[in-house]
């Protein structure tokens, strides 16, 4: 062979070796996911946003055909697991699952980013379940009672509550629109506020309707009211605060995942589909039922613009984040 028809060869192979490298490179794109993929939550297990991860993920993964696995990231009121997964590497493999707490974060300064600065997927549900209980030996019967005894001896009804989370502003939302302080303490997320109140160390605090049905069901707890606009179905004698005279209304929640900036287009369209497959699950309903959710899937567009209107209620109480044990 002559050394210009070997020079010939050499460049031949070298460009199918190319090309198949691109090839293969391209394939395993496409096949995105390749491997499990952590959705992070930014709470302890056992709480409300727990069991909604855990729920959803199990449908998520039915789609997806990989392994989604809950990861507790817990601390700081989420800012921890948002940041965590803001700085992680933007292949898809980590997904932020949170709710519109993440806004307080922002407020507080516990985050120096927004949502808008993450790749937000959508929503994925709606928390309408939002209520206050107490120990079922207490001896408040509704939230009127609590308004009565702390407008009696302020500061003595002992509210658990997590400092500078979203649940801190409901709690101050209520002071006002009472006229009323009461014992605030600092008892961390849902998990332990139930501990506690089963515990009977605090006398109310703000839960998640889907955490505690069956120790009301049980009778160790008592709902007092709901913050909400509209009495909860799945608790439909449940006052709320409005009903009661405390002239205050608070948002649900709202449930979104995130992932890292500059994510590839083509894994948030394979993302977005999964979700769009999850959310018509014919299963996907009836397991949110049985832990009082909501199932609420919207686009990345709706889901942001939803997160902004619950931020400009919740910037109100800026001053109260940002000192939140003086408050």
């Amino acid at each position: 062979m002559s050394a210009v028809s070997l020079k010939n060869t050499i460049g031949l192979l070298a460009s199918a070796a190319m090309l198949a490298g691109l090839s293969t490179a391209a394939d395993a794109a496409d096949a995105y996911p390749t491997k499990a993929i952590q959705l992070v939550v930014p709470y302890n297990p056992g709480g409300d946003t727990d069991l909604l991860a855990r729920v959803f993920a199990k449908e998520f993964e039915k789609t997806l055909g990989k392994p989604v696995v809950v990861v507790n990231v817990a601390g700081a009121a989420g800012s921890i697991a948002t940041t965590k997964v803001k700085n992680a590497p933007a292949d898809g493999y980590t997904v932020l699952f949170h709710h519109s707490g993440v806004l307080v974060s922002m407020i507080t300064g516990a985050i120096d980013f927004s949502y808008k600065d993450m790749a937000v997927l959508g929503s994925v549900a709606l928390s309408e379940g939002t209520i206050w209980v107490t120990n079922a030996t207490s001896p408040y019967k509704d939230m009127a009672d609590i308004a009565k005894a702390a407008k009696a001896a302020p500061e003595t009804v002992k509210n658990g509550l997590n400092f500078g989370s979203q649940s801190h502003a409901h709690v101050v939302a209520f002071e006002r629109a009472a006229g009323v302080r009461m014992h605030n303490m600092d008892v961390g997320g849902i998990a332990e506020k139930i501990v506690a109140i089963l515990g009977g160390h605090i006398d109310v605090s703000e839960v998640q309707a889907g955490t505690v049905s069956s120790y009301i069901q049980a009778g160790r707890m008592r709902a007092l009211g709901t913050p909400a606009a509209n009495r909860f179905a799945g608790l439909p004698e449940v006052k709320t605060f409005k009903e009661q005279g405390i002239d205050i209304t608070m948002p649900d929640r709202l449930f979104w995942l995130g992932l890292p900036p500059n994510t590839a287009a083509d894994v948030m369209k394979t993302l977005t589909g999964a979700l769009e497959k999850t959310a018509k699950s014919p299963d996907i309903a009836k397991d949110y039922a049985k832990i009082e959710m909501t199932p609420f899937f919207k686009s990345a567009v709706e889901a942001t613009v939803l997160l902004d209107e619950e931020y400009k209620f919740l910037v109100e109480y800026k001053d109260v984040f940002q000192s939140p044990k003086k408050k």
